[in-house]
């Protein structure tokens, strides 16, 4: 068993990672799932799966089950200090729909995904930051699973300073 130093983790995969970009893969979520985190987390129970929050606190579903509010807990930074913002979140989103188009569904199923996609759009506007730790997600129609997509590896929120900076 070799050393390792503190906050350091080590692991033996069988296969080379070719990206932690989880825009850019359908593969390998080994990385994602441990690095970065979601605003929400399923997790084993003795009843099965529970969806549960984890970058956000609360959210707010409307009846039509169209739109949802968000909360974001506060006092999360990302690894180089800065703040986790609902801007983030949504910088997720949209860099889903434009860079790759690989890993869309999710982020395709708010309310102008379809012009952000065919570049009619600068962003998507079925998603409305209200400030810094509130946001407004419409959907095109309701999805009582929306929630538990958003824990998948591929909505990891990204600091969008960090991404763009080393885009």
């Amino acid at each position: 068993a070799a050393e390792v130093e503190e906050g350091q983790l080590r692991i033996a995969v069988l296969h080379d990672i070719t990206t932690m970009d989880v825009t850019m893969t359908s593969d390998d979520y080994f990385v994602p799932m441990n690095v970065y985190e979601r605003l929400f987390e399923t997790r084993p129970s003795p009843e099965g799966a529970r969806v549960e929050k984890s970058l956000c606190t609360d959210v707010q579903i409307s009846e039509d089950g169209l739109s949802y509010d968000f909360t974001i807990a506060d006092g999360v930074v990302f690894s180089n200090g800065d703040p986790l913002t609902a801007s983030d979140v949504k910088f997720t989103f949209e860099r889903l729909l434009k860079v790759n188009k690989m890993n869309t569904d999710i982020p395709s199923e708010v309310v102008g995904s379809d012009e952000l996609t065919s570049g009619t759009a600068d962003s998507l506007t079925g998603f409305a930051v209200k400030d810094d730790t509130h946001f407004t997600v419409t959907l095109k129609a309701p999805n009582a699973g929306f929630l538990a997509e958003l824990s998948s590896p591929v909505m990891s929120i990204l600091d969008e300073k960090s991404v763009t900076a080393a885009a």
